[in-house]
């Protein structure tokens, strides 16, 4: 009898010593999940990974003069670069210093930049890139229509990505009929429909180039204050975020947008406590309601919006607590050191930080910014421990046959044949 415990007990050891890695985290598991083919392999790399990594890599921190020695201290996911991190250069510089911070970094960094055209560009203000900075899609769309704007976006793309950044915090999603309002010059000015049409075709045109392309600013800017220099309150009920403002996002998760950023705006009829940028109750609205699986990342965390409105807490603990992954910032070293400190403290689990990890390394292994093993074509690796399991389960069902329906009739008819010896021998 113990022999046949003995077997079946080895049998269970094996199901469960399967790779957990080969199972997906249930937290971030669904059949319509964007990253499901690389969770397997982020995981991979997570198991490797001290706190201090896994919480540097949350962080998309500005570039500086001293930014090598922060990488190296603070292990930052990614980099943000802004105006005057390109005027004084040229296109070989910017790619070899991105370059040379890559391989100081154990994991590759992302590079971002803004550039939205009109008033918000980085890159091509100097004429070493571009020989006139870009316009804004409002402006493009008005010379030529969907198509134009399109043709731009492409460039852009193609300029960005020779610059070896990978990340523009862009399109502006936002949609406004209030002319006077501060996000309106950034929108492309039209309605609703032809919005999520533009959102749509640039989220297409960036995955086709395995580029990332990032909306902005969930769950939509309306005609609010810019939260660059303070808080701004909207006081609109959700219907009406749901009647226009969530559609053009809606329209960009529908083409699989890896990235969506998240404004500092209250919106008073859901969560009148925290900014949207900060607030779970949002951040489940666009997970649970609008079914995004990508990554969420908040607008920069050094903001006036919220400098001024959080006084005596850690911004970046209150927003991986909200369910953020990618924390954007400019007090890089600051908000590194107490998001870690909190954690000692027991104030954030490492689950928590590992969800956002897990997304972040999965993200980068579906766009190449880290190089991946494998192939969503065949199905990723989820399918090989389905199939181990189920091999498993067969080999455990085969043993239960064996030992007590087969082997206890061979017993049985051992026995038989022993008793018509004994009888013989009288």
């Amino acid at each position: 009898m113990s022999k046949k415990f003995l077997m079946i007990f080895t049998i269970i050891k094996f199901i469960i010593s399967i790779d957990e890695s080969n199972i997906y985290n249930k937290e971030l598991s669904s059949e319509k999940d964007l990253f499901k083919e690389y969770y397997n392999e982020a995981n991979d790399l997570l198991k490797n990974m001290t706190i201090e990594e896994k919480i540097g890599q949350i962080f998309y921190a500005r570039f500086n003069d001293n930014i090598s020695k922060e990488i190296k201290a603070n292990h930052y996911g990614g980099l943000t670069l802004f105006a005057n991190d390109f005027e004084k250069k040229n296109k070989s510089i910017i790619q070899k210093e991105l370059r040379e911070l890559n391989n100081i970094s154990k994991i590759n960094l992302s590079f971002a930049v803004d550039e939205e055209g009109g008033t918000v560009n980085r890159i091509s203000l100097y004429k070493q890139y571009r020989d006139e900075p870009f316009k804004s899609p409002q402006n493009y769309y008005n010379e030529g229509g969907i198509k134009k704007v399109l043709e731009i976006e492409k460039e852009k793309i193609t300029l960005i990505k020779d610059l070896n950044l990978n990340i523009n915090f862009a399109p502006v999603a936002d949609y406004t009929t209030n002319t006077s309002a501060y996000i309106y010059k950034r929108t492309l000015g039209q309605n609703i429909t032809e919005t999520e049409k533009y959102i749509s075709e640039v989220v297409k045109q960036g995955n086709n180039n395995n580029f990332t392309t990032c909306l902005k600013h969930f769950p939509g800017y309306g005609g609010n204050s810019d939260t660059h220099k303070g808080m701004a309150r909207d006081t609109r009920d959700l219907e009406e975020f749901r009647k226009n403002d969530f559609k053009p996002f809606i329209a960009g998760i529908n083409e699989k947008v890896p990235m969506i950023m998240v404004s500092h705006n209250i919106i008073e009829k859901v969560d009148s406590n925290y900014p949207s940028s900060l607030s779970a109750k949002i951040h489940k609205i666009l997970r649970e309601e609008l079914n995004y699986s990508g990554i969420i990342i908040t607008d920069d965390i050094s903001m006036g919006a919220i400098t001024d409105f959080i006084k005596n807490e850690s911004i970046a603990t209150i927003a991986i607590l909200s369910g953020v992954d990618i924390i954007l910032t400019s007090n890089n070293t600051q908000n590194y050191q107490e998001l870690l400190k909190d954690f000692k403290d027991n104030k954030v689990k490492e689950n928590q930080i590992n969800n956002a990890v897990t997304r972040i390394l999965a993200y980068k292994l579906k766009y190449g910014i880290i190089k991946s093993k494998t192939n969503p074509k065949k199905g990723g690796s989820n399918l090989i421990a389905i199939i181990l399991i189920i091999l498993a389960v067969v080999l455990v069902g085969a043993a239960l046959v064996y030992f007590f329906v087969i082997k206890k009739k061979g017993d049985s008819h051992g026995d038989l044949d022993q008793q018509l010896t004994d009888d013989n021998g009288f």
